[in-house]
Order: structure tokens, then C-alpha cells, then sequence
């Protein structure tokens, strides 16, 4: 694949779904224990969003495995830190924010 069509070929090749069309195609079918659907197996639990898309919070499927690999993400992005000459004020509460999951 050329590097030019490298964007296209991989927005066709994965499926896009809002909230709104992953809730109305496939969140229900959690309800009948129907497996792999967002995720390997069945959610552990469905966390409540914080409701910045729209205003209203939203139910999310989370799976353990997927929590360890947020939890990995955040680490490697915050050790990375080091790694630049950033001015101390990036890391008041204000301005520096990460994202959360509380389990």
C-alpha cells in the first residue's frame, strides 16, 4: 500500500461508531450475554462517562484486561515526560490533565 492511501485504506478497513450507533447496533446484546461484541468476552462492569460528548453521561463496557492497558497507556505517557525540556507550569493541576477510571 502506498503511504498516500495509507489513511483511506485504513479508514475503510475500520468500522467508525459513535455512542449513539454502537448503543442502538450493539450495547444491547450485552444484556443477553452475547459475547465479543466491543471487547474479547463479556464487560465486567459498565462505567457511568463523565458526559463531555453531548452533555449526558453515557454507560461504557469495561473489561479488567481494558483497564490494565489504560493503566499502562497513562504510565508510559507520564514517564515519557521526562524525556522533554517542559516548563514546570505544564504540571499545575490546572493544566495537566489525565484521564481516569476509578475501580
Amino acid at each position: 500500500m502506498e503511504s498516500k492511501h495509507f489513511e483511506e485504506a485504513f479508514s475503510n478497513s475500520i468500522p467508525y461508531f459513535d455512542y449513539d450507533k454502537i448503543t442502538r447496533e450493539c450495547c444491547h446484546r450485552y444484556h443477553n450475554d452475547e459475547e465479543n461484541i466491543t471487547w474479547p468476552g463479556l464487560p465486567e462492569f459498565f462505567a457511568l462517562s463523565s458526559g463531555t460528548t453531548g452533555k449526558v453521561s453515557k454507560r461504557i463496557p469495561i473489561a479488567d484486561d481494558m483497564l490494565d492497558i489504560i493503566k499502562q497507556a497513562g504510565i508510559r505517557q507520564v514517564t515519557a515526560l521526562s524525556n522533554f525540556d517542559f516548563d514546570s507550569d505544564l504540571f499545575e493541576k490546572e493544566i495537566m490533565m489525565l484521564g481516569s477510571f476509578a475501580n
